[in-house]
């Protein structure tokens, strides 16, 4: 389960990437997150490691990943 502030960059980087991707940069994320730098650093690690978004750290280009929901 995410935290709020990874629920929140999630939030951002679907709504910047759903047209078009595009190069993302921490202070954008800061800026838009209303975040400090540390907690979107944080929730950024922690979205990758939980396979949210992948990060292409070549090009700082983020993906977010779309998630099936189980049935049950």
């Amino acid at each position: 389960m995410l935290d709020d502030t990874s629920r929140k960059v999630l939030r951002v980087l679907f709504s910047l990437n759903f047209f078009n991707p595009q190069s993302i940069d921490i202070n954008k994320l800061v800026r838009l997150s209303g975040r400090t730098e540390q907690q979107v650093k944080d929730a950024v690690n922690s979205l990758v490691s939980e396979r949210y978004v992948e990060w292409d750290k070549q090009n700082n280009m983020f993906k977010v990943m779309r998630l099936n929901k189980k049935s049950s």
